[in-house]
């Protein structure tokens, strides 16, 4: 990285973390002059269109979340994912020719403790995860060649019993969640919220009806007590739907 690539990196980090302070006063436009010189680099109109959404939308949201949380979102997904990686990207592709992803996808377990309808992953047991030295070793890896944004899958995330040390390791990281979100209490969302770099992101397959049907009776209910949780705490999280004609076909 040259002189003027860690300058640059320097004051754009340095103008994230002073506008961190005043997030939930500084409006749209100045958030978006803020950071959209390092992020729309080599962009399409229609993903920076995307992009310029999507912070925007992230800024309202982290302005009522954790402050744990917030700085989180900002610092490890925008700043570190989408500034900082940039330049540890572009290196790799001038080295290797191909160019690395933005993201990365791992699956620490495949166990899980529902049996929902044409899903195998109950069947697993704990001899089959993976070791924790090497989910470790993926992540620290990811970040040497700039990729700091994670989706966790599974199998059910939270069975696993190192997540939680996984998520502080990796505190510099951010992680998207899948999860049926049946083990999601207060004091989980408490903890979520003091480390603020998982997303949580729920498995439903429409309403109570259709969620039940396919992942036992109650199901619906506790899903609705999981995001009362984590709202009450100030945890971003997200859902993930199925349509219900798509499963039971």
């Amino acid at each position: 990285m040259t002189l003027k690539e860690r300058v640059k990196l320097y004051t754009t980090k340095t103008a994230i973390k002073g506008a961190l302070k005043v997030l939930p006063k500084i409006s749209d436009e100045k958030w978006l002059s803020i950071i959209k010189g390092r992020v729309y680099r080599l962009k399409k109109r229609e993903e920076r269109d995307f992009l310029e959404n999507l912070l925007v939308n992230l800024k309202g949201a982290a302005s009522r979340v954790s402050p744990q949380v917030r700085e989180k979102v900002v610092m490890n997904l925008i700043n570190n994912a989408m500034i900082q990686g940039q330049p540890k990207r572009l290196a790799f592709t001038r080295k290797y020719g191909i160019s690395p992803p933005n993201l990365l996808v791992i699956s620490p377990t495949m166990r899980c403790n529902l049996k929902c309808y044409g899903c195998y992953a109950w069947q697993y047991s704990r001899k089959d995860d993976l070791p924790y030295d090497v989910c470790n070793r993926v992540i620290d890896e990811a970040n040497d060649i700039g990729i700091y944004f994670f989706v966790i899958t599974g199998g059910e995330p939270f069975c696993w019993g190192n997540f939680y040390d996984f998520l502080e390791r990796h505190n510099d990281s951010f992680f998207q969640v899948y999860t049926n979100g049946q083990l999601i209490d207060d004091r989980v969302a408490k903890r979520l919220a003091e480390l603020g770099n998982a997303v949580p992101c729920i498995s439903v397959e429409g309403f109570e009806k259709e969620t039940d049907e396919r992942r036992g009776k109650g199901a619906w209910a506790r899903i609705m007590k999981s995001m009362d949780a984590l709202n009450d705490n100030g945890v971003l999280f997200g859902f993930s739907v199925t349509a219900p004609e798509t499963i039971m076909n």
